[in-house]
C-alpha cells in the first residue's frame, strides 16, 4: 500500500491468543467475522456495580439492577437474563474457568456452589429461557446454561468462607442470545499494575477478606426494630429496613413517602454536604442523582453563597455546571449541599431487594391486599366469648360489589333476651331497607395514624336467611351484615359478616355490655401514606473492650512453614508472601512483637474497624525472622493491654 503526502488510511489489527492451534484459530475466525460485522455485534449488559461487605464467617455481596435495563445495540432488546456470582483466590479468577469446550479449553466460567444450599450462584428470570442456550458457540461444541429460572436477586450472602482469607469476587450478567448468536456475559477483570503490582479492579469485581467486626463496636441502627415510623396514614403493609453494611450507616433521618399505592420514594432529609470542583459550562457529575432541587446551596471556599442564578442543575441525574465560566470558575473548589432521594420512584412493593442500597440501608416494601384480615377480626375485649365469626365477600345479597378500605366495630349492650325473643337492651339501627333493633350498635372506622381518626354510625344492609326470623325487625343469630360505603342510597355492597352461637361449647361466655368486636381489613399503601426512620451509626465504645482483651489470639500458632490464608504466589513456582494474623483486636491498638530475650522485632499499628492486623513475619528492617517463640503485646490506648506468646516453626 502507498499513501500520498496528507493521506490517511484506517486499519484494524487484532492480537491473537490462545491455548494451542485449535483455540488460537478460532480466535481468529471469531475476529474476522467481528470485522466482516463493521463491528456490529452483540454485547453483554452493562456490568453492575458491585459491593462487598466482610462479617464473621461470611461476606455479603449486593449490586445494583442497572443491568436488567441494558439495550442489546444489534437487535435493540433488553435482553438481560441474570447473574452470576464468581469467587476465586486467584485474582485471574483462573480457576473459574472449569467448563471447556468439545477442544478441552477452559471456555466458560462456573457459578460459586453453596455447599450449604447445595445450589449454585447464579440468579435468572424466570421466563421462557431457562437451561442450555439453544445455539452453540460456533467450532466449540458447547453451550451457555441460562439458569433455572430462579428469580433475579441483588444480595448474595456467601458462608461458605473461612476469616482471614483473601477472596476474589465478580458478579458477571449475562444476555440470553439470539436465535443465531450465543448468549454473551460481562467480563470479570482484575489487572495488576506492572509497576507497583497493586491490582485495578473494575465495577463488578473486587477482593474481600472476612473477619467480625472490631471488639467494642455496636451494631448500627435503623428504625425502631427495624422499622420506620408512621407519619401518616393507616396502610398495614410492611415496610422492614435492613442494615446490610454496619459501617457505612451514618446518624441520619429519612422519609418514606408513597406517590400512589404502589410508587414511593425515599427521602435523605437529612442532606449531605461535600466539596466538588468546577468545570466552568461543562457538567459536572455530583455524588446523587435524584436531587431536590430547591434545597441546593453551593458556597465559596470563603463560606460565600453562590447565587442560584449562577448555577444550572440536572437534579435527575445530578449535575451542575456554572452559566458562564467566570460565574463557577474552571478549577475552583466548591461547597455543596442538599436533599436528596437515594430511593425514586420506586415499584418495588413485594419484598424484592431490587431497591438501592444507600449509607448501609436496604428498604424492602410489602403491600398488603385489599382484604378482611381474619387474624385481627375478632373480639377485641375478651378472646373466650363463644361466638363464631365468618366474613365473605362478595355477599350474597346486593348490587356493585366493592371492597371497602376501613374497620368496623360491633359495640355490645349485652346478649340477654325477653320472653319471646327480643333483646332486653337493643340499639335501633338504620338500613338501607329501614329500621332494625340489634344487642350493639355498628360503627364504621377509619383511622389514619397518628393524628387522624374518624367514626360514625356505620351503612349496612341485613340479610335474614332463616324464614322464620325474616323480617321480624330485628337483628339474630346466624344474619349476615353486609356493610355499605357510608351513606349509601342505593344496593352498593361490601363485606357480610356472619354471628353465630359455638354450639361445641357446653358453658358459653356470651358478650356482655362493653363487650367489642372488630372487623378488620388489610389496607394497600396509598398517596399520601408517609413514614420516618432515623438511622444511628456503628459506635466504638472502651467500655465494651475491656473484657474482650483476654480473646485476643494469633493464628495460626505455631506458624509451621506456612499459613491457609497466605494468598497463593502470582506465578506457579513462587509462593505468596508468608502472613500471621491477631485476631479479636479493637479498632485502634499497637502490637508490639518481641524475642524471649526481650529484642524488639517489629510494631504494628492498626487503625480501622476490621478484627484482624496482619504480620509478614519480617522484622522491622526487612529481614526474615528465624524460629523459635515470640512474645506479643498488644496496646489498646485508654483500655489496657494483653500479652501474649506464639511459635514459629520453619
Amino acid at each position: 500500500m502507498v499513501l500520498e503526502k496528507g493521506e490517511s488510511q484506517r486499519f484494524s489489527m487484532v492480537i491473537l491468543l490462545g491455548e494451542d492451534l485449535n483455540d488460537l484459530l478460532l480466535n481468529a475466525i471469531t475476529s474476522v467475522r467481528i470485522l466482516e460485522a463493521d463491528y456490529q455485534f452483540a454485547q453483554p449488559p452493562d456490568k453492575p456495580i458491585v459491593t462487598a461487605v466482610p462479617g464473621d464467617g461470611k461476606v455479603t455481596l449486593f449490586w445494583d439492577a442497572k443491568s436488567e435495563e441494558s439495550i442489546d445495540p444489534l437487535t435493540g432488546e433488553k435482553d438481560f437474563e441474570g447473574y452470576k456470582i464468581y469467587r476465586s483466590r486467584d485474582f485471574n479468577f483462573s480457576d473459574v474457568y472449569t467448563i471447556t469446550d468439545a477442544n478441552g479449553n477452559p471456555f466458560l466460567g462456573q457459578a460459586l456452589f453453596d455447599v450449604n444450599t447445595g445450589l449454585p450462584a447464579q440468579f435468572d428470570l424466570d421466563n421462557e429461557y431457562s437451561g442450555l442456550s439453544a445455539v452453540e458457540y460456533a467450532g466449540r461444541g458447547i453451550k451457555y446454561d441460562l439458569g433455572d429460572n430462579t428469580g433475579l436477586v441483588h444480595e448474595y450472602v456467601d458462608s461458605t468462607v473461612q476469616n482471614g482469607v483473601q477472596y476474589y469476587y465478580a458478579v458477571v450478567a449475562y444476555d440470553r442470545g439470539t436465535e443465531d448468536l450465543p448468549p454473551t456475559e460481562t467480563q470479570s477483570v482484575i489487572q495488576q499494575d506492572p509497576t507497583t503490582g497493586e491490582l485495578i479492579y473494575d465495577v463488578n469485581t473486587l477482593s474481600v477478606i472476612p473477619g467480625p467486626f472490631s471488639i467494642g463496636i455496636d451494631s448500627a441502627q435503623a428504625g425502631i426494630g427495624g422499622k420506620p415510623t408512621v407519619i401518616s396514614g393507616n396502610a398495614t403493609g410492611d415496610i422492614r429496613l435492613q442494615i446490610i453494611d454496619d459501617l457505612a450507616v451514618d446518624d441520619k433521618t429519612y422519609k418514606v413517602s408513597f406517590d400512589s399505592s404502589n410508587t414511593y420514594n425515599i427521602l435523605d432529609s437529612t442532606g449531605v454536604t461535600y466539596d466538588f470542583k468546577s468545570k466552568g459550562k461543562v457538567l459536572v457529575a455530583l455524588r446523587h442523582k435524584n436531587i431536590v432541587e430547591e434545597s441546593i446551596v453551593v458556597k465559596t471556599m470563603d463560606n460565600t453563597v453562590v447565587p442560584k442564578s449562577d448555577y444550572v442543575v440536572n437534579s435527575l441525574r445530578g449535575q451542575i455546571a456554572g452559566v458562564t465560566d467566570e460565574s463557577l470558575p474552571i478549577g475552583e473548589t466548591f461547597n455543596i449541599s442538599y436533599r436528596y432521594y437515594p430511593v425514586y420512584m420506586s415499584t418495588l412493593v413485594n419484598q424484592e431487594d431490587g431497591n438501592e442500597v444507600f449509607d448501609g440501608v436496604r428498604v424492602f416494601v410489602q403491600e398488603d391486599e385489599l382484604e378482611i384480615n381474619e387474624e385481627q377480626s375478632r373480639f377485641i375485649t375478651n378472646n373466650a366469648i363463644s361466638v363464631i365469626d365468618e366474613t365473605v365477600f362478595p355477599p350474597v345479597l346486593g348490587g356493585t360489589k366493592i371492597k371497602l378500605r376501613a374497620d368496623w366495630e360491633l359495640r355490645w349492650n349485652g346478649s340477654d333476651t325477653l320472653v319471646g325473643g327480643a333483646w332486653a337492651n337493643p340499639d335501633t339501627l338504620q338500613t338501607l331497607l329501614g329500621d332494625v333493633i340489634a344487642p350493639f350498635s355498628i360503627w364504621y372506622i377509619e383511622e389514619k395514624a397518628p393524628d387522624y381518626y374518624f367514626e360514625e354510625e356505620a351503612s349496612f344492609v341485613l340479610y335474614e336467611p332463616n324464614p322464620e326470623t325474616q323480617n321480624n325487625g330485628q337483628w339474630d343469630w346466624g344474619e349476615g351484615i353486609i356493610f355499605q360505603p357510608q351513606g349509601a342510597n342505593d344496593p352498593t355492597v361490601s363485606y357480610q359478616l356472619t354471628l353465630n352461637l359455638d354450639t361445641t361449647v357446653t358453658n358459653k361466655v356470651l358478650p356482655q355490655a362493653g363487650d367489642i368486636f372488630r372487623l378488620v381489613t388489610n389496607k394497600p399503601f396509598e398517596k399520601g401514606d408517609a413514614y420516618v426512620f432515623e438511622t444511628q451509626k456503628a459506635e466504638f465504645k472502651t467500655s465494651n473492650v475491656n473484657k474482650s482483651l483476654d480473646n485476643i489470639y494469633v493464628v495460626p500458632n505455631p506458624y509451621v512453614a506456612y499459613s491457609s490464608s497466605e494468598n497463593p504466589g502470582r506465578t506457579q513456582i513462587k509462593r505468596g508472601e508468608r502472613e500471621l494474623q491477631f485476631r479479636n483486636l479493637p479498632p485502634v491498638c499497637t502490637i508490639r512483637i518481641y524475642t524471649l530475650t526481650g529484642e524488639l522485632v517489629d510494631t504494628i499499628h492498626k487503625d480501622d474497624n476490621g478484627s484482624i492486623a496482619y504480620w509478614n513475619l519480617l522484622s522491622t528492617e526487612g529481614m526474615r525472622i528465624s524460629y523459635g517463640v515470640y512474645i506479643y503485646h498488644v496496646d489498646v490506648p485508654g483500655v489496657g493491654d494483653k500479652i501474649g506468646r506464639f511459635g514459629v516453626i520453619k
